[in-house]
């Protein structure tokens, strides 16, 4: 699917790899250190980077953005969006690692409700 030295839209930003996790419909997500999240799906063929497919202005603005978002409702879909947007401006914002930003997020949301 790319190449890590590949130049272009398929490559890492750099090799820092933190954090890999494949989702229930098969989306391998990978935590670049300072370089955002990448989705690769193998069975499109595709790989995009946290800033082709996370446009926080397009979200906001109530537009389609540039991927699908997975879940069962707009809500749930606009709930994912939320989180990947706090949880990697977070990690930019205090040098955090994916686990730290992950924890602050799942204490906002339970402040919120509680």
């Amino acid at each position: 699917v790319f190449d890590i030295s590949e130049s272009g839209n398929n490559k890492l930003e750099n090799k820092d790899i933190k954090r890999l996790f494949v989702d229930k419909f098969n989306i391998l997500w990978v935590g670049n250190y300072n370089s955002g999240v990448f989705k690769i799906d193998f069975e499109n063929k595709t790989f995009l980077s946290s800033h082709a497919f996370l446009k926080k202005e397009a979200l906001y603005n109530e537009e389609t953005p540039a991927i699908e978002i997975k879940g069962d409702d707009e809500g749930e879909q606009l709930t994912h969006a939320i989180a990947a947007i706090f949880i990697k401006e977070y990690m930019a914002e205090h040098d955090s690692d994916l686990n730290t930003a992950l924890r602050e997020y799942t204490l906002k949301v339970r402040n919120s409700i509680s």
